[in-house]
């Protein structure tokens, strides 16, 4: 697994501006570097470069969506998630495969999904729960 680097961290940005929408960006990037390993921590995880590449692919792909919360996994990948106040929730795990593992629980409603999916396919998957109705930007 090729991770995030202090070198290959300076390298995203420029992937990152070309890839978000400008509404969040700096908050994306912000999000993203907290997340990389401090020396001062030797218990931080490393990221997965894969992992970061398929997240930004994937918010190029839907600029609607909010700006997630993120952590990283322990085995290195972003799991990145979109909340509305509890009672729905969107996560993904951008794994360093390419593939994405997701749930959508909507408690409301009793409804879930859960599955393993391409990034380029997930949005298609998941729209029988109506996702975008509350992950998405108000606009």
């Amino acid at each position: 697994m090729e991770t995030v680097t202090e070198s290959r961290w300076q390298e995203l940005p420029g992937q990152l501006n070309a890839a978000v929408a400008p509404d969040y960006r700096a908050q994306l990037a912000k999000r993203i570097a907290s997340l990389m390993p401090h020396a001062d921590q030797p218990d931080d995880v490393a990221m997965s470069l894969n992992s970061v590449r398929s997240l930004l692919q994937f918010l190029a792909r839907h600029p609607e969506l909010k700006c997630p919360e993120m952590t990283v996994t322990p085995s290195g990948d972003i799991y990145a998630s979109w909340q509305k106040d509890r009672s729905c929730v969107f996560s993904v795990q951008f794994m360093d495969n390419g593939q994405a593992r997701f749930v959508v629980l909507r408690l409301e409603s009793a409804e879930q999904l859960s599955g393993l999916t391409s990034p380029v396919s997930l949005m298609a998957t998941v729209a029988p729960l109506n996702v975008m109705a509350w992950a998405g930007n108000e606009r």
